[in-house]
């Protein structure tokens, strides 16, 4: 009996630490992905010369203590909308 429990527990343990594992990676790649658009010349909102010394953006520690779990509610026939930017650009929303 003691057996089944500490696997049972050992099972677990592992598979929470492997969803862990996964979000940490998960949220490595998109800053790694965030990085790569700021260094191409073609999606960058950055000059040549600030491209040229960009060494990737400044990011807290992973904390995985802050995420929040919700449920996504599509809204059926939304009604859009133009939005303001700091450009003459009014995108639908």
């Amino acid at each position: 009996m003691k057996c089944i429990f500490t696997f049972l527990v050992l099972s677990l343990s592992i598979s929470l630490w492997a969803q862990l594992d996964s979000a940490v990676q998960d949220i490595q790649a998109h800053r790694k992905k965030q990085d790569e658009k700021l260094r191409d010349p073609r999606e960058s909102p950055l000059s040549k010369k600030l491209r040229k010394n960009f060494n990737g953006l400044n990011y807290y520690p992973i904390n995985l203590d802050y995420r929040i779990t919700a449920r996504f509610v599509k809204t059926e026939n939304p009604v859009l909308f133009k939005m303001k930017t700091t450009t003459d650009r009014l995108p639908d929303y």
